[in-house]
């Protein structure tokens, strides 16, 4: 069975994950700031994280570095209110996945969590080519343009897409998220591993 690691101090959306988790066969732990964030995983060895950016005592951000610098392998989904770009910017080699709390949002974390465990490559979403497909690409740049080219064309790994631009794997995924910002999809999941989408 598969522990997970649920680190947000809003407890109501805390408790909720877990239960959601549960319901799909995942053990849960629970921490509600940053000190039991990190207490929590060095006591249980969770294979999952999600984790709150903005906690009390120690911030998410901090207690990702910490965890990082421990272990390269555990995964680590962040859960945020804003599209705190900078942090996640900084956070980019860090985390597996970034979601925005918003309602719509409950589904994919438990589609996107099977996907990250299984260690599956993550397949460009549908709902992503139709986004770009009804934006006028006129007001891209031609960076921008050519990733919309690769998704296209289903080209979405950002070491595939790197290894044709003869580019950094880092610089692509920046390229990918800035894409994302500029099409409007907050709402969808960021893929630091895989694609942003």
């Amino acid at each position: 069975m598969c522990k997970v690691l649920i680190a947000e101090d809003d407890g109501v959306l805390r408790m909720y994950l877990a239960q959601d988790l549960r319901s799909q066969g995942y053990e849960t732990t629970e921490a509600r700031n940053g000190n039991e964030l990190l207490e929590k995983f060095e006591e249980e060895k969770p294979e999952l994280i999600i984790t709150d950016l903005e906690m009390p005592e120690i911030s998410g951000e901090d207690a990702i570095k910490i965890i990082r610098s421990k272990d390269k392998e555990v995964k680590i989904i962040v859960l945020t209110v804003h599209e705190e770009k900078h942090l996640l910017d900084a956070l980019l080699d860090d985390v597996d996945d970034y979601l925005l709390k918003r309602p719509e949002n409950s589904r994919r974390i438990l589609e996107r969590i099977k996907i990250i465990l299984s260690g599956s490559p993550v397949d460009m979403p549908k709902y992503l080519v139709e986004i770009i497909n009804r934006k006028d690409e006129k007001n891209l740049t031609p960076t921008e343009l050519k990733l919309v080219r690769y998704i296209k064309k289903g080209i979405t790994k950002p070491s595939e897409i790197a290894d044709k631009e003869f580019k950094s794997v880092h610089t692509i995924k920046k390229e990918f998220q800035n894409l994302r910002f500029k099409l409007g999809t907050s709402n969808l999941i960021q893929s630091a591993k895989g694609i942003y989408c």
